[in-house]
């Protein structure tokens, strides 16, 4: 089946703010990056830091990822830097429905996320994953990706890994 990347509507983003808001908190929490009481807060200024007039911020481009008959199986959020000499893209977000999964959704929107990205001028795309993420991860690395930057961590109030 043929996928089309659809621009989100505002009624879209506010339920898209809705779920993914929480969900990059519980991320972060999950990487210890965040307490829990300061991660949702933390999440949500995230977002107004990074979409400060919603679908309408310049250089953000936020989709609903279609089939060839409308219907929605996910979500599709790509960036856009503007270097000294070049642009650059960021996935933010790639979310396919649980229901539309395991359909090779994933690879073929991050293959129209790569188109996208050539037409608006980029030269370079990038993203980020938690590394909880393993089927995510797994996606990237199956359509090009590679790690470009690993950061690690060890919890020390586990005293049973020297």
């Amino acid at each position: 089946m043929t996928l089309a990347l659809r621009p989100m509507t505002e009624s879209e983003y506010a339920a898209y703010l809705d779920f993914t808001v929480p969900e990059y908190a519980r991320e972060h929490m999950e990487a210890g990056n965040w307490h829990p009481a300061e991660a949702l807060e933390k999440a949500r200024q995230s977002y107004i830091q990074l979409l400060p007039q919603g679908i309408a911020t310049p250089d953000q481009y936020l989709w609903i990822v279609v089939d060839e008959t409308g219907s929605r199986v996910g979500i599709a959020w790509l960036g856009l830097f503007r270097k000294a000499t070049h642009i650059e893209a960021w996935v933010y977000d790639l979310f396919i429905d649980p229901e539309q999964r395991r359909k090779g959704y994933g690879e073929q929107t991050m293959r129209l996320l790569e188109d996208q990205a050539r037409q608006l001028g980029a030269v370079k795309i990038g993203l980020h994953v938690f590394s909880s993420n393993l089927t995510a991860h797994k996606l990237y690395e199956r359509v090009g990706y590679h790690d470009v930057d690993v950061v690690m961590a060890k919890d020390l109030a586990d005293k049973s890994v020297s």
